[in-house]
């Protein structure tokens, strides 16, 4: 016959328990960051919110949405800090930083079995606790007209700025893409997001930074 565990040795179990929980949450958090799988909730830093807007397609069509995009989130940004610029590129699509590259590929390539029929896709880097680059993908293949094409790149711009997919057909932001501008809650949603000045940045729940992820 056996004795009982003792109170300690089950305290000690409880805490590596708790300990290898918070340690897998944070590694899901930290890579899923790193990749852009999160939808919205990140924003830019404080001293980073002038952003360029890089039209590296080569394509009018694409350069006047993506130009209207601008024109579109810098109406509604007044007081957030943020600042969007525009500009055409040529060059591969990275995440640099502030510069926001945007860029044609083929449909078969924005999606993936669950969502096939994408037209565009951000992919948004994040670093510890706000945006640290982004590039836009815009569908190469699909037969777009203007209007739609600004639709596409007005909200491909939201996700960038860190808003959500919206359940409101009248929204940008809707999953299928509304109408070519925000509604009153995409402004608000907006305001929430940068209506702070950011302090100092923990790298995670330990602060501790391995290469592009936060623990």
């Amino acid at each position: 016959m056996t004795s009982p565990p003792s109170l300690y040795r089950i305290l000690r179990l409880a805490n590596a328990v708790v300990f290898a929980a918070g340690l897998a949450l944070a590694f899901d958090h930290s890579v899923a960051a790193a990749l852009g799988r999160f939808e919205g909730g990140h924003h830019w830093a404080t001293g980073g919110r002038v952003l360029v807007l890089v039209d590296r397609t080569g394509d009018p069509a694409w350069h006047d949405a993506t130009r209207r995009a601008a024109e579109v989130w810098n109406r509604v940004a007044g007081g957030t800090g943020l600042r969007l610029r525009w500009e055409t590129g040529t060059g591969p699509c990275e995440a640099d930083g502030p510069r926001i590259g945007f860029c044609l590929a083929r449909q078969a390539d924005l999606g993936d079995l669950e969502h096939a029929d994408r037209q565009g896709v951000a992919r948004v880097l994040l670093g510890r606790s706000h945006t640290a680059g982004a590039v836009v993908e815009l569908c190469r293949d699909c037969r777009l007209d203007d209007a739609r094409r600004r639709v596409i790149a007005a909200h491909e711009v939201g996700h960038v700025l860190g808003l959500p997919h919206s359940p409101r057909e009248r929204s940008v932001m809707h999953a299928l893409g509304g109408t070519e501008a925000p509604d009153a809650v995409d402004r608000q949603a907006l305001r929430r997001l940068y209506d702070h000045v950011d302090g100092e940045e923990d790298c995670g729940v330990l602060d501790l930074e391995v290469g592009a992820l936060c623990f």
